[in-house]
């Protein structure tokens, strides 16, 4: 009788383990991936849509921006949480005049920019703190460049985990995360393919309203 006890003790605690390392393996695939591990797929740019009460606050793929601020030319202030109260889908892309890259870039995202004028709202934000909002109007004016620019904010870039110039980060009009890119990252094509991502967004919302 023991021994059948003690064989039956023993195996709830095989199979309690068993268990207990199948939801430990479950959580580990619905980890969400990292903008890293994301950029390396092309699908990786469209994030299926969810309710924005249920998005949790971050930087990667998938996740609602963080509300940072941006100091525009004529000095006012604002904020990515503003952005998204007012329905505006938007592109980032954090500039730096001396970044060849960044220029190279910027000349390529002009090509297809001006077709989304008023459906996407596009920023070049500054990340150099030696480089004025004159120095970057100036590179504006010389590319004939139809966006805003501006100055990010204090925290804006720790807060967005940008450590790098020519990184572009774009959100829908609900704050979700549907692009991130690093240096270099990126093309015509797949930004052609992000603004028309958030051109829809903007279309679907005036048609249901």
């Amino acid at each position: 009788m023991k021994y059948i006890l003690l064989l039956q003790i023993l195996l709830f605690i095989l199979i309690t383990a068993i268990l207990g390392c199948g939801s430990e393996n479950s959580s580990l695939i619905n980890e969400p991936q990292s903008s890293e591990t994301s950029v390396k797929a092309s699908k990786s740019i469209t994030v299926s849509d969810q309710r924005i009460e249920n998005l949790t606050e971050g930087t990667k793929l998938g996740q609602r921006i963080p509300d940072v601020k941006m100091t525009l030319l004529d000095g006012t202030k604002i904020t990515t949480g503003e952005l998204v109260r007012d329905g505006k889908p938007t592109f980032l892309f954090f500039n730096a005049i001396f970044c060849p890259m960044c220029r190279e870039e910027l000349k390529k995202l002009h090509t297809i920019y001006p077709d989304y004028i008023g459906q996407v709202t596009f920023f070049s934000v500054g990340t150099d703190p030696t480089e004025t909002l004159i120095d970057l109007n100036s590179q504006r004016e010389q590319g004939g460049y139809a966006w805003d620019i501006s100055v990010a904010g204090v925290g804006m870039l720790s807060s967005l985990n940008v450590v790098q110039q020519s990184t572009k980060i774009a959100f829908n009009e609900n704050g979700l995360i549907i692009y991130r890119k690093g240096y270099g990252e990126g093309s015509i094509s797949e930004w052609e393919e992000v603004m028309n991502k958030l051109s829809a967004t903007i279309s679907n919302s005036i048609k249901y309203n």
